[in-house]
């Protein structure tokens, strides 16, 4: 971010997106970053300072980098009292932009930090870029996408919009019709292509399954996904949770992270090989010798108290440190369909 925010390329696209806002009749953007918790966090810019934040970067309090998820600021993290509580300087993703279907007049865009000149290199985003770098180093790239449930009840009453557990009932999402169909209509307007809209097995549970995305275009779809979702259940009177755990004695809510690898280019698919017994190419089998580390990544899979509520036999989450073919128990599910459908 810090050293591409210059030249005559970003110039150019800077240009265009102001071309955009005016086109549009946008009045403000939403200079938007995503902290420690995948908690939403910004900046409303009225649009006429647009180009001046986009080219020379705005400050942002970087204790969001070291605060919890209720926005409380922790000792110890290095980006809050050990500096003073001082800012960083965000720039602009500028092929992040978007115009929001659900906010007047109002488009977003993502931000990232850079401190003392430099990128913040335990910036979600920084690292999700990094490790992404690593493996385009190894000959890989990553496609992706997320199946994230959650949960919707009313926003006054705190009641479920669906009070029943009858799975995918044709009655149970029509229930919700208006809500529903304004996430069909909103969500591709801004980049997330749904395949599939369901209801799942808790009260007021719902899923929706969208197109992957090559690169950290993924992890952008689904921190757009699910603050569009929260937003657009508000103007519903309803509330949206992605919370793991939200009831002691009903299904969690889980975050499938769908994936594969291809070549560096994204166009062969590495992981089926139709010589092998089991459909599995070396590569696939390497990659999921992985589960190796599975005890340690649950840390990062489930950081909160709540979320490890979920690690339990016969809950539809991963209970065993293995893998298996179309196996819901296990760490890491493979499913085999073809080569361009593994």
């Amino acid at each position: 971010m810090v050293n591409s925010r210059s030249g005559i390329m970003n110039l150019k696209i800077i240009e265009k997106l102001l071309s955009r806002i005016r086109d549009a009749n946008i009045k403000f953007v939403r200079f938007e970053v995503v902290d420690m918790f995948g908690i939403s966090r910004l900046k409303l810019i009225p649009a006429r300072h647009f180009k001046s934040k986009a080219e020379n970067g705005m400050n942002f309090h970087v204790s969001y980098l070291g605060s919890n998820s209720l926005g409380n600021m922790l000792t110890g993290t290095g980006c809050t009292e050990e500096i003073h509580y001082s800012d960083a300087v965000m720039f602009p993703v500028l092929n992040t932009f978007e115009v929001l279907p659900w906010w007047n007049d109002t488009a977003r865009i993502l931000i990232e930090p850079s401190y003392d000149g430099n990128e913040v290199s335990f910036a979600p985003r920084f690292l999700a870029r990094q490790q992404l770098t690593k493996l385009k180093k190894m000959g890989y790239s990553l496609l992706s996408a997320h199946e994230h449930e959650f949960y919707v009840v009313n926003k006054d009453t705190m009641k479920p919009l669906i009070n029943d557990s009858n799975i995918r009932s044709t009655i149970r999402l029509y229930e919700g019709a208006g809500f529903i169909h304004q996430l069909g209509e909103d969500l591709p307007k801004v980049g997330i292509d749904i395949e599939c809209m369901e209801t799942e097995a808790g009260p007021g549970q719902h899923e929706i399954s969208y197109k992957p995305s090559f690169g950290i275009k993924a992890a952008d779809t689904a921190f757009t996904y699910k603050g569009a979702v929260k937003e657009i259940a508000m103007q519903h009177g309803l509330m949206a949770s992605f919370m793991s755990k939200p009831y002691p004695d009903k299904n969690g809510s889980s975050c499938h992270f769908c994936h594969s690898l291809w070549d560096v280019e994204g166009n062969i698919p590495l992981i089926f090989d139709d010589d092998s017994p089991d459909k599995l190419s070396n590569v696939a089998k390497y990659w999921i010798a992985a589960i190796h580390h599975a005890p340690a990544l649950s840390l990062f899979m489930g950081p909160t108290v709540n979320r490890r509520k979920r690690y339990k036999p016969f809950s539809f989450a991963p209970s065993n440190a293995t893998w298996g073919f179309d196996n819901r128990t296990c760490a890491v599910r493979v499913k085999i369909n073809s080569e361009f459908g593994s």
